[in-house]
């Protein structure tokens, strides 16, 4: 069965939804209060239309700005109704009212507005004019918020001509803004519509890159939709991960996260999340051959995405009930939908609106540049000048506007990676009471076993150095693998004494060039050799076996650790507390880790393909003791 979710699939996410107010900080008169705005938001997110008009119509006019910002509201509420005349109307009022002055709020709008009209119509060439005048006025007004948002509709206007490469490339540019704005509500945007980027590039290509990226976007995009409160990216994040479930035919799951949007789905404003998820549960049963309960999936997807206007998805659908009907033996109704399809089709691969848009970005990327030449050029008049004093002063200010900027921000980049480097540390120290508790454990039950004084002072002198190590490792970012292996090598052998004669261990670096100078994040392999030792051990009848083994490749360390226990089959091991934490807390050291070095660091825990036992799996970046990790 096809499962081109293609770009239709980012049109259903990535869409910058009408029910999206953006209040920046243009107006300073009495009626445009904090709330005014928050009650107006509130009636917007409600998709209450008529209720933020009635509001709007209350504001007073107070000087230049109310006028402008109360047309553009007005605008805002005639579209969400789909009253585009009237919209426009708003628009251009509020357009000739401002003149050729700039307002945060306004001017940005103007120019979204219009492109959002222009993609109603069916111009996506006449939406990417407004939106790349946008972005190049919002940027030379250093108005991040709006630059972050034209650069999403920059990518959905190229994602709507199957252009996933230009696509990304906005979206990705947008994303990196806003994780420096730091608004959470615009990361969690990009970053749930910089996934749907990577699921178009996938279909497209079949790339397994892609899905790899997909993958590791998808939590991050989850977690600033938590972070943020937004209920909407967070139930668009779960529709990925539906989209991922079909495409790797998984279908059960994806019926389970299907069903759970659509359950979390609010009665208004997410009904392109509730078009893409009865698409997708209509795959899912068509996957495992139940055409039955797809059937009218479908139908009620197409009606759907034709109240949407929603061209792409309605390809996919029609392509969709063509299969069905075909396998079904319904030549007619299979025969129906096949000439709509390849109608849709058509009209969505036409290379002229493609060509235009590509022609309007180079129009964009040169004015740009003549922008930049033409400064350059006064520039070099004003040099030119012999009022030197001026020319002084003028460089004197510039001088310490600059050294402000990068004294800020450097301050900025320093108290960022302090919270980096705190958040890890107390990630470690999480790890060492357990660690202690169990260690004490060990010498306890030798002084029981063993009346042999001089050999509990020696062990503990041992415990000694694995404690002063442990607690290092709070303050010590990273270690050599030299000094993990030595630093295992004890605290296994602290372990054997707690249990005599139930394991045995085995330690290699041999594939290594240079063990000594090689880096890795201190304690990431202790808490799964515990594991193995606590629970992995528990209860089998045979000596147990763990092996630790480093190795690497031109970019990555890679760590395996191997034990002979139980598996992860049981439901002690599955549901085991410290299992669970202990592995939470690698992935939020991993996590940060990746943040911090910008790199993709992972891991994974699977009971062995053959023979007994689970295997874990850890990738991390290769870094060298010569080298600074910061960097």
């Amino acid at each position: 069965m096809l499962r081109y979710l293609g770009y239709v699939l980012f049109c259903l996410v990535i869409v910058y939804s009408n029910n999206h107010q953006v209040f920046g900080q243009s107006c300073t008169c009495t009626s445009f209060t904090p709330e005014f705005k928050q009650a107006h938001e509130a009636f917007f997110k409600q998709q209450k239309f008529d209720s933020a008009l009635a509001l709007t119509r209350q504001l007073d006019v107070e000087g230049k700005c109310c006028a402008p910002v109360s047309h553009i509201l007005k605008a805002n509420n005639f579209l969400g109704m789909r009253a585009v005349d009237s919209a426009q109307v708003h628009v251009l009022e509020a357009q000739r009212l401002l003149g050729k002055n700039y307002d945060t709020l306004v001017s940005p709008e103007i120019l979204r507005i219009q492109g959002q009209l222009a993609q109603n119509n069916t111009t996506p060439e006449k939406a990417a004019e407004f939106y790349l005048k946008g972005l190049d006025q919002s940027m030379q007004h250093k108005n991040i918020q709006y630059a972050i948002i034209f650069c999403n509709d920059l990518s959905k206007t190229f994602a709507s001509i199957n252009q996933p490469e230009k696509s990304l490339e906005y979206m990705r540019k947008g994303a990196n803004m806003s994780v420096d704005y730091g608004d959470l509500n615009l990361s969690s945007m990009m970053f749930a519509n910089l996934g749907v980027c990577f699921g178009m590039l996938f279909e497209n290509t079949k790339d397994p890159k892609w899905m790899d990226s997909l993958e590791r976007n998808t939590p991050i995009a989850i977690d600033y939709a938590k972070r943020a409160n937004n209920l909407m990216y967070l139930v668009r994040g779960y529709n990925t991960l539906a989209g991922m479930s079909v495409d790797k035919q998984q279908f059960e799951k994806a019926l389970a996260y299907t069903d759970t949007v659509m359950m979390m789905l609010p009665p208004k404003g997410g009904e392109q999340l509730l078009l893409s998820a009865k698409y997708r549960k209509a795959q899912a049963y068509l996957g495992l051959h139940k055409p039955e309960p797809a059937m009218p999936l479908l139908q009620e997807a197409l009606e759907l995405a034709g109240f949407l206007k929603n061209a792409g998805i309605s390809s996919l659908i029609t392509q969709q009930l063509y299969l069905a009907n075909r396998d079904m033996g319904n030549a007619e109704e299979a025969l129906k939908y096949y000439e709509q399809h390849i109608t849709i089709r058509d009209s969505l691969q036409n290379l002229e609106k493609s060509a235009t848009i590509n022609e309007l970005e180079q129009k964009y990327n040169k004015a740009e540049n003549e922008r930049t030449i033409k400064e350059l050029s006064q520039e070099k008049e004003i040099s030119t000048l012999k009022i030197r004093f001026l020319v002084a002063g003028i460089l004197a200010m510039v001088l310490i506007a600059i050294s402000i900027y990068l004294f800020y921000r450097q301050k900025h980049l320093r108290n960022k990676q302090l919270i980096m480097e705190t958040e890890q540390r107390l990630n470690r120290a999480r790890m060492n009471p357990h660690f202690f508790f169990n260690a004490l454990a060990s010498l306890q039950g030798f002084a029981l076993r063993e009346n042999d004084g001089r050999a509990l002072a020696s062990n503990l002198s041992k415990f000694s150095h694995i404690m002063r190590e442990t607690l290092e490792s709070t303050y010590k970012d990273y270690v050599t693998i030299e000094q993990e292996m030595q630093f295992l090598t004890e605290y296994l052998e602290l372990q054997k004494m707690r249990f005599p004669h139930a394991f045995n261990f085995r330690m290699s670096a041999a594939a290594l060039e240079e063990p000594d100078q090689l880096l890795i994040p201190s304690m990431i392999i202790q808490p799964f050799v515990e594991n193995s030792i606590e629970h992995g051990f528990k209860g089998i009848s045979y000596p147990g076996e763990i092996d630790i083994l480093f190795d690497e490749d031109e970019t990555h360390v890679v760590v395996s650790i191997l034990d002979n226990g139980k598996g992860l089959g049981g439901p002690e091991s599955v549901n085991n507390e410290h299992i669970s934490r202990a592995s939470q807390i690698i992935r939020d050291r991993i996590y940060l880790l990746n943040l911090k070095l910008k790199s993709d660091a992972s891991f994974s825990i699977a009971n062995q393909s053959e023979g007994q036992g689970v295997l874990v799996k850890i990738r991390l970046p290769k870094m060298f003791m010569h080298e600074s990790v910061n960097n």
